[in-house]
């Protein structure tokens, strides 16, 4: 039987995510999913959590912010770094979305 590992990404990473994935031509059966903001991923999880084995999400920050939002986590749930490139286009791309921002 297959592993069954969900992958959590902002809403700006799903098409580098699903690219990297098929060049690795996983073993395991992979999905792809994102959140909109730190309260939202929360729910994410618990969206996908019956059906998972394990979770790998973009970032510490994600990882952490699904670690406050449960008591205990009942499946495992991993990190990856994204590089400050990533963080900065994410940041701008929300400026450019929302120019009444400050």
């Amino acid at each position: 039987m297959s592993a069954k590992i969900v992958f959590i990404t902002s809403r700006y990473l799903p098409q580098p995510m699903l690219q990297a994935l098929q060049r690795l031509n996983p073993e395991y059966s992979a999905t792809v999913v994102t959140y909109n903001n730190f309260d939202h991923i929360a729910q994410v999880y618990d969206q996908y959590v019956e059906q998972a084995d394990a979770f790998i999400v973009s970032g510490p920050s994600a990882k952490a912010a699904i670690e406050r939002s449960h008591q205990k986590l009942t499946k495992p749930v991993i990190s990856f770094q994204i590089g400050t490139d990533a963080l900065y286009k994410d940041i701008l791309m929300l400026l450019l979305e929302n120019r009444q921002q400050d």
